[in-house]
Order: C-alpha cells, then sequence, then structure tokens
C-alpha cells in the first residue's frame, strides 16, 4: 500500500509538468531556461513532504539528477553489469532533451507507463503509450524508439506490475533490464532488495511466405465468387446447370438435391459446361436467394433453428467477457459484476454448448433413421463419414489459415503481441484431425474443442443408431449404460482432483474431454429417436405436458442459478460439488430435449411460434462460420486497445451487440465465400445417390 501511495504523486507530478511545459512552449523550451521547469513547481504545489510523500522540489532535483546518475552508473565496472555505451549515451540524450524542453524527448516520457486510478480496483498492467512512442522521430534521427514492457515481481505481492516503455532502439533487452532496476531503485523510498524484471520487446511482424501465400487463397476465392456472380448475372443459362435453388446449406437438414439433367454435347462444351457449373457454385446471387430462403422441406424441425440462433447468442455474450478479461482495467469492478444473480446467466453460458452437443446428436440419429427407414436398413457409410469431414473441414481450415497466418498482421499495442496465440505453428494440424480438444486448453484456435469432440462423437454414432434401428431396447440401454459410465467416470475425476467450481486448469482440461462431455449427445441421439417413432405425433395429455413444462423450465433454472451463492464465496461441500457437476451438463440436454420435442408435437404453443420464427432461418443457417470466427473478432478487438478497458454494464451490453452484428456479418460472408459454394459443389458434382 506505502509503495501505491508515493507512486500515484510522483506520477500526476510528471504528467502535470509535462502539460504545463507543452502549453508554454516558447518560455519553456529555450535551453538556458532551466527556472521555468523550477518556477512551475513551486508556484503550482506544496513545499513540504506530507503522508511520506516526496517533496516536490526534492522531485525537481532528482529529475535534474537523472541524466548525471545514469552516466555514473554506466561508467560503474565492478558491478559487473554490462550496458552498452550507445544506449546510455542515448538514454542521457533524452533526459538532457526533456530537461531542454524538446518536444521529442517529452513524447518519450510522456509515453511511459504512470500508475493511474482504479489500482485498488485492480489496475496493475500501465501500458503506457504505444502508438506515441512508435511515431516518434529524434532530432538528428540519433535513434528510433522502440516500445517494451517490463513486468516486475514485487516482494510479498500476489501479483505482478507491468510497464511500458520507451527506449532507443540500441538498447537490448538486458540493458533496460538493468537500467529499469535501477531506476526503480532511484526512488525516494525503499522497494526491496529482491526486485526482478522481465523486459519484452515489442516487433511488428513482417509479411512471411505463410502470409502470402494465406492471401494468394483467399484472393482466389474472391475471384471464383466474382466470376460466378458474373456468370450467373451476365451469361446465358442453358440446360447443364445443375444449380438449384434446392442445394442444401451447410446446416441445414434432409433439403432435396438437385436434379441433375444430362445433355450430350461435344467434348469443348461439355468442358466449357462443367467450368461454368463449378463456377456458379460461387454465385452470390443463387448463394443469398437459397441462404434466405425460408421455406423448409417436410420433415425439418423449425423451432431447431431458433434454438440454434439462441445459443449462438448465449456463446458470443460468455466469449464478450471472457476474451476481454486480460484487458481489463478494473478486474476487481467485474468481479463483484460477477456476484450478482443475473449474472449468472452469463457464467453459466456453458450450457449452450451442451445445447450443440445435443442438436448434433438429434440430427445425425434423426437424419441416419429416416435414411436407413427409406432404404431397409442400408447406408452408405463411406458417404456418411466423407461428407461429414467435407462438410466441416474446409470452411474450418481456412479460417485457421487466417487465424495462424494472417491474424498476427490485422493488429498492434501493448496487448497486440503479448495476447496472440504463438503456438499455433506448432500444433495447428491437430485441429485438421480433430484431436485438439487433448491439447492444453483446446490448442490452437481454443474455442474449436468443441467441433473435435463433435466429431469424435459423430465417430462413434452409428453404432448406437444402428442399434436404435434394428434393436431398439438394446441401443436405449447401451446409450444409458453409456451415459452412467460417464456419469462415473466424471465422479471419479472431480473427486479426486477436488473440483468444487468451473475454474481452475483441473476444471478446463476435463472441460474438453470427450468422456465428460458426451452426455448431451448421446441425449440427442436418444430424442432423434424418439422424434423418428412418433414422427411428431401428440401423445400425451395435457396434464402431463403441463407437468413437463414446469419441471423442464425448473430443473433448468435451477441448473443456471443453483451455483448462485458459491459464486458468492459459500463454497459447496465436494459430494455436492461433484454431483452438480457430474449431471448438470445432461440434465440441460433433458430440459432442452423436452423443449424440441413439444415444439415438433405441437405441444410447444407461444415457445414454438418463437422459436420457429422464419427470421431465425438465414441466420441459424450461419451458425457454424459464426462459431469459427466470433472468437478472432473479440480478439482482435481487445487486443488492439491501446489502455485497458473500464467495464460497466452499458460498455458491455454495447460491446456484446456490437460482437454479435460483426460476426453474424463476417459469417455471412464465409459462408457466400466458402461454405455455401462448397456444398453447392458437392451436390452438383457428387449428388447424393
Amino acid at each position: 500500500m506505502d509503495f501505491l501511495l508515493r507512486r500515484v504523486p510522483f506520477s500526476i507530478i510528471i504528467i502535470l509538468s509535462i502539460c504545463r511545459l507543452t502549453q508554454e512552449r516558447p518560455h519553456f523550451y529555450s535551453p538556458t531556461n532551466y527556472d521555468g521547469f523550477s518556477t512551475f513547481l513551486q508556484n503550482n504545489f506544496p513545499h513540504n513532504s506530507s503522508h511520506g510523500f516526496p517533496s516536490f522540489l526534492y522531485i525537481e532535483t532528482e529529475i535534474r539528477k537523472l541524466p548525471q546518475q545514469i552516466d555514473a552508473f554506466c561508467s560503474i565496472n565492478q558491478q559487473n553489469v554490462s550496458i552498452s555505451e550507445k544506449c546510455c549515451a542515448n538514454i542521457k540524450r533524452i533526459f538532457y532533451s526533456f530537461i531542454e524542453g524538446k518536444s521529442w524527448a517529452l513524447k518519450i516520457i510522456d509515453s511511459l507507463a504512470k500508475a493511474p486510478s482504479g489500482i485498488l480496483k485492480g489496475n496493475i498492467f500501465y501500458p503506457g503509450d504505444y502508438k506515441e512512442c512508435m511515431n516518434i522521430k529524434v532530432d538528428d534521427d540519433a535513434f528510433i524508439p522502440k516500445y517494451c514492457q517490463a513486468t516486475v515481481s514485487v516482494p510479498k505481492n500476489k501479483y505482478d506490475l507491468t510497464f511500458g516503455l520507451c527506449v532507443p532502439n540500441s538498447c537490448s533487452v538486458p540493458d533496460c533490464e538493468h537500467l529499469f532496476l535501477k531506476g526503480l531503485h532511484m526512488l525516494p523510498y525503499h522497494l526491496g532488495d529482491q526486485l526482478n524484471a522481465t523486459i519484452h520487446c515489442l516487433q511488428k511482424p513482417r509479411f512471411d511466405t505463410k502470409a502470402i501465400i494465406a492471401i494468394i487463397i483467399c484472393f482466389v476465392l474472391f475471384v471464383f465468387v466474382v466470376v460466378g456472380t458474373l456468370f450467373d448475372a451476365f451469361a446465358i443459362k442453358q440446360t447443364d446447370n445443375t444449380v438449384s435453388d434446392q442445394s442444401p446449406l451447410i446446416n441445414d437438414v434432409h433439403e432435396t438435391d438437385s436434379e441433375v439433367i444430362h445433355v450430350v454435347l461435344p467434348v469443348s462444351q461439355q468442358i466449357f459446361a462443367h467450368v461454368k457449373r463449378f463456377f456458379l457454385c460461387f454465385s452470390i446471387l443463387i448463394n443469398l436467394k437459397k441462404l434466405l430462403k425460408t421455406t423448409l422441406p417436410e420433415g425439418n424441425l423449425p423451432a431447431v433453428h431458433g434454438i440454434r440462433f439462441i445459443s449462438m447468442t448465449w456463446v458470443i455474450l460468455g466469449h464478450t467477457y471472457y476474451f476481454g478479461i486480460s484487458t481489463l482495467g478494473n478486474p476487481l469492478t467485474a468481479l463483484d459484476m460477477s456476484k450478482r444473480f443475473t449474472f449468472q446467466a452469463v457464467i453459466m453460458g456453458i450450457y449452450s454448448v451442451d445445447t450443440f452437443f445435443l442438436l448434433s446428436g438429434m440430427l445425425v440419429a434423426y437424419g441416419m433413421l429416416k435414411i436407413l427407414t427409406e432404404r431397409q436398413g442400408k447406408m452408405n457409410w463411406i458417404y456418411f463419414y466423407v461428407h461429414r469431414f467435407y462438410r466441416l473441414t474446409p470452411t474450418y481450415a481456412v479460417l485457421l489459415m487466417i487465424y495462424v497466418c494472417l491474424l498476427k498482421y490485422f493488429g498492434s499495442g501493448p496487448y497486440w503481441y503479448t495476447g496472440y496465440d504463438k503456438d499455433c505453428s506448432q500444433n495447428w494440424w491437430q485441429n485438421l484431425l480433430y484431436s485438439n480438444n487433448f491439447i492444453t486448453n483446446g490448442g490452437c484456435m481454443g474455442w474449436t474443442w468443441y467441433l473435435a469432440n463433435d466429431m469424435q462423437f459423430y465417430l462413434i454414432s452409428p453404432a448406437i443408431v444402428m442399434l436404435l434401428y434394428k434393436f431398439p431396447k438394446v441401443g436405449v440401454f447401451l446409450t444409458l449404460i453409456l451415459l452412467c459410465i460417464e456419469f462415473i467416470i466424471s465422479a471419479i475425476l472431480f473427486t479426486h482432483e477436488k473440483i468444487r467450481s468451473p475454474a481452475g486448469p483441473a476444471y478446463m482440461k476435463l472441460y474438453m474431454m470427450p468422456y465428460y462431455r458426451i452426455g448431451p449427445y448421446l441425449i440427442g441421439l436418444l430424442l432423434g429417436y424418439v422424434i423418428h417413432v412418433t414422427s411428431c405425433k401428440k401423445v400425451f395429455n395435457k396434464m402431463f405436458v403441463c407437468c413437463m413444462w414446469l419441471m423442464s423450465l425448473a430443473i433448468s433454472l435451477v441448473v443456471v442459478y443453483g451455483f448462485y451463492n458459491t459464486n458468492n464465496g459459500n463454497s459447496l461441500s465436494q459430494p455436492v460439488a461433484t454431483l452438480y457437476w457430474t449431471l448438470s451438463h445432461t440434465v440441460w440436454a433433458v430440459c432442452v430435449s423436452w423443449v424440441i420435442f413439444a415444439c415438433c408435437s405441437g405441444y410447444g404453443g407461444i415457445v414454438n411460434h418463437i422459436l420457429s420464427w422464419k427470421a431465425f432461418i438465414p441466420v441459424s443457417r450461419l451458425t457454424y462460420s459464426a462459431y469459427l470466427i466470433h472468437p478472432m473478432v473479440m480478439l482482435t478487438y481487445y487486443f488492439n486497445l491501446p489502455y485497458p478497458m473500464i467495464v460497466t454494464d452499458f460498455i458491455a451490453i454495447y460491446l456484446f451487440l456490437g460482437h454479435l452484428v460483426i460476426s453474424y456479418g463476417l459469417a455471412f460472408f464465409v459462408s457466400m465465400l466458402i461454405e455455401a459454394p462448397l456444398m453447392q459443389i458437392e451436390s452438383t458434382f457428387f449428388p447424393r445417390k
């Protein structure tokens, strides 16, 4: 506390001094007028020291001594400290020029970190002014300023302090470390003898070969879209065009395939016809018309579109807070916000992913059972797996390429080069194998752990669905056994690791594991089977339906808000916490299952009208791209911030809506550029038989 109280006034004096010197530039910029600075301090600030603060005359004297002290420090060889002569000379020049009132030196001092207000609210990151430092032009081009960050471990302090520095490019990292520690020890109070500082100098990355290749690929895709759209708009369409409005989008289910019209043509015309058909798959006019189409084929579940979109907004809401935590200037205020009852809906956004697992399992089982019934138990298993990989991977791969190769060029600033994921260059390939959920924090593009789990569940789903088709009782029994095994494994791990809350590395590692997350997917498989068997017909009386609605609502509220007291310091016992976290994800999936079943069976009422709103259909089709791209939008915004962000309720709402709109806007372009064209190519050249 004593350190904080002393650091604040010292920073304020420097800031006010620079402001006044800048305002009275003609008077103070005279190299010989050293009395101006002294007169300013004497006329505007008290001369004595109170509450342990150093007097302002003392600070003025110390500022004047800095060049000589740095000179002496650099010349001391017995300390075994090696600082380059050029670095020392440039540092001395900064302070001499600062005393003389030169503008470039004032800017360097101004860009240095200063402790602001809000320290007691957790503001321990003092970046200074990155852009001001990087844009300074020194007289005679003696050196080029560079921006560095010094992280200091203060003894008996739980957190490290980070300061932004603006230093000459002639100073190496060891030079900066020694000078920074010397500067701390020169302050008029003792900070301890065991201070350690870690210096990291930020450098803008240069365009490499990977970035150039990524840009070329994106440009080629853009050219395909332009050419395809021009073909569609101006060329005369002939009967060889097999692209139609009925070609399925990636998020649509059970839409009919296009009718293929075979016409005997000369070889040259056949080649041209195939080329034109290929480019027409990229036509925005065709894909946009199909995206905005709100009529659904028979057998589709309209409420699913609303649930998918609402779940995606829940994901974005939670990530709005999650990805911005490291840039907050008032983290303790945000902690207080998280303890409110209403904030539980944000914290428990983790259950939105369980809804996606539920939907995925339901659609797989529902679609497979429908095909097996139509084809009397026959299934093209090669197509089943290849289609899934083709459906998800190209869009995923392109966005992964942008994240790994291009995202680092999207910004700069004190957060950018420290917050950017530098490990992607080593493990990106595991994402394409859908195994990144076994890497710490989900590996590259950590939020895609969900896709890895979903693909792993998809690989084993045929065994369960085939049993549900041929031996329904055995299939249901096996599914329930798998659920029990998942519960037992989860309970053992939660008890062994002593996990009581959704925080910490132990929980996050378990959070991404398939043996912990498979519960909602299994519930989805059972739901798909029930919907297929009942054909969405009414089979229950009103009393039972009312009871199910009340139970579903009550249990879902308990799942989301039942952890409120724990977030406010009332920790659950280990057995209760284990029971809660073992069952909660699956229980949530059961509650959502009733909503889906009720809506498709005519028990939904106003809920079904809302979830089946036609406006949800187009945005629901963009959900996959929105899920992949929305964290990139957030990371680009947060890590481009020049200063720590102060969060309030209004700012959080504004950011959430901004992230939502921008993410879906970019998802539209991704869909038109990659997702929809590839689905058109599949339906045009490789129609389902």
